[in-house]
């Protein structure tokens, strides 16, 4: 594990356990002292690495109950079926693309 991935971890143990201690993505970036895409991909590894680790409108947190891993599976899996529904409606919309720009 590199030492900001670590750091990170170190931090939500200390900090950041259940919904009411969940801090945010910006704070997090100021914390590490790098950009959000990469505090984002940091907190995926972690969640691949099977660490409990949530999230909510406040930010992110380690879950300190099961119900809130519930919670955040929940959302999680809420979001791809969103997500899918978006790339087959884009699929749809490929041919319909392509005609608009016959038609210019």
């Amino acid at each position: 594990m590199n030492e900001k991935k670590k750091k990170l971890l170190e931090v939500f143990q200390k900090f950041h356990v259940g919904a009411g201690n969940a801090c945010s993505i910006n704070r997090l970036s100021v914390f590490l002292g790098i950009n959000r895409s990469s505090v984002r991909n940091y907190l995926f590894e972690l969640r691949e690495g099977q660490i409990p680790l949530c999230s909510n409108s406040n930010g992110y947190y380690l879950a300190s109950t099961q119900e809130e891993l519930d919670e955040t599976i929940a959302f999680l899996s809420n979001r791809t079926l969103e997500l899918q529904r978006a790339v087959e409606a884009l699929k749809q919309a490929i041919p319909v693309a392509s005609h608009n720009e016959d038609i210019q």
